[in-house]
């Protein structure tokens, strides 16, 4: 990811860094909102509602340092 950025910015500059790290950020946030957020849970079917929390997703997918096993 660290190329990435650098080559995107290198090649198109600031202001497009910053739009494609948003874009990066919000399909994070679509791809989590059905487990964490309770009525869209029930939108797509999930009769508990969200089963996580925000907390729990990023320790899970290692975006904070990871669990510890």
């Amino acid at each position: 990811m660290p190329a990435f950025f650098g080559w995107v910015q290198y090649q198109h500059g600031l202001v497009t860094l910053v739009k494609c790290v948003a874009i990066l950020v919000a399909f994070q946030v679509v791809i989590v909102l059905p487990f964490t957020v309770d009525p869209v849970a029930n939108l797509f079917g999930f009769k508990l509602g969200g089963c996580t929390s925000w907390m729990n997703y990023l320790i899970k997918t290692k975006f904070i340092g990871g669990d510890s096993d």
